[in-house]
Parts: C-alpha cells; structure tokens; sequence
C-alpha cells in the first residue's frame, strides 16, 4: 500500500491548504469538477488493492458509483462490498447492475455480518450525529477495523440536503471516537476547490 502523505494525532488549530483556494472562483461546470474528484478517488482505492478482500460497508453509497468504476479496475473489489443508502431510487439503480445494496438507515438496519472497513465517499460531510454514527460503528465493525474516505475542505452551496461545516479537526474528533489514535491524509485540489482524502488504520 502506498502511504499517504502526512500522519497526524494533533488535529487541533491546524490549516493544510493554501490562503488562495479561499479567493477562488467557483467554477460553474460542476458535472466537471465532480468527474476529476472521480476520478482521484479511484485512484486511492485501486492503490489500496488489500480492500477487495475485506468486508466492506460504504455508508451513503447512492448508486455505487464508485464500486461501479472500480470494479473496472479490479473485479474483486465487489465481492465483499455492501452498500447502504436511505434512498429508493439509487439503490435501486445499483442493485440493477448487480451491486449489493441496502436500502436502509444505517443506526437500525440489522446486518448479518460485522465489517473490517468502512467507506465514507462525499458522505461525511453530510451526516448530522458523528458521535451516534462512531457508536454504531463500533457495534457493527470487527474488533479492528480501518475508515477511509474523502471530505471538502469548505462549504459547498446545497438547498435540497444537509451538509455541515468540516474540516481536519471535525474529522479527527470523530475517528478519535471510533478508537483511532491518528490517521493518515492528503490534501489535494480539483479545480480550486481543497478536499481530503483520509485513510485511518488499526
């Protein structure tokens, strides 16, 4: 596995992103700018080939997308992934291509197996309880179990769903819940906009 770039347990007052991103202007071809944060993603997932044989649970996994394009990429990443969703419409869209999805809440959907890894793919950001989720994931993950996912480092502009503020600090704070003592994490930029990319391991 390729690590990361930087290793951090002091998640406090801390700033990785250059004062310019915060002067940029938005760029208005968003299917554009969500393509290239795609495409990134993919490129940490298919650099970490040992989670094809982990059970996985990517948590707000919509269509699959993500599991769709890597299993491009490498046809073993699908066989232990489940997904889990509250909307009807993108599971069913997925299971549609063969994918295993859940249409569900994660706090009270019953689950037949615990997990070694769970997937936090633009999702993060959008859940309101992080306290509630890192208790629950403890109750469904195995005794160790690794997180990985991705996060915008700013304020996106949505009407129609939730999204709170997050940054290095809210995300240590809630890996810190889930009994991680520190993480991995690199900083990159699609079109002007900072995201994060996270791996925790234990």
């Amino acid at each position: 596995m390729e690590a990361l770039k930087v290793y951090t347990n002091n998640c406090f007052n801390a700033k990785y992103w250059d004062d310019t991103w915060s002067q940029r202007i938005k760029d208005p071809h968003h299917v554009d700018m969500n393509g290239e944060k795609l495409k990134h993603l993919i490129k940490q997932l298919w650099m970490r080939p040992e989670y094809a044989i982990k059970d996985k649970l990517e948590i707000g996994c919509g269509t699959g997308i993500h599991t769709i394009r890597m299993r491009q990429y490498n046809p073993e990443w699908t066989k232990n992934w489940t997904g889990i969703d509250l909307s009807p419409k993108a599971t069913e869209w997925g299971k549609n291509l063969g994918l295993n999805i859940i249409q569900g809440d994660i706090y009270t959907h019953t689950f037949d197996k615990k997990f070694d890894a769970f997937l936090f793919l633009d999702v993060l950001e959008h859940i309101k309880d992080h306290d509630r989720l890192a208790a629950r994931l403890i109750e469904i993950g195995k005794e160790h179990f690794n997180i990985l996912g991705n996060i915008p480092l700013y304020r996106s502009e949505h009407s129609d769903h939730y999204e709170r503020d997050i940054d290095i600090n809210v995300l240590g704070k809630f890996l810190k819940n889930c009994g991680f003592d520190g993480f991995y994490h690199e900083i990159y930029g699609i079109k002007g906009f900072p995201y994060m990319f996270f791996e925790a391991v234990r």
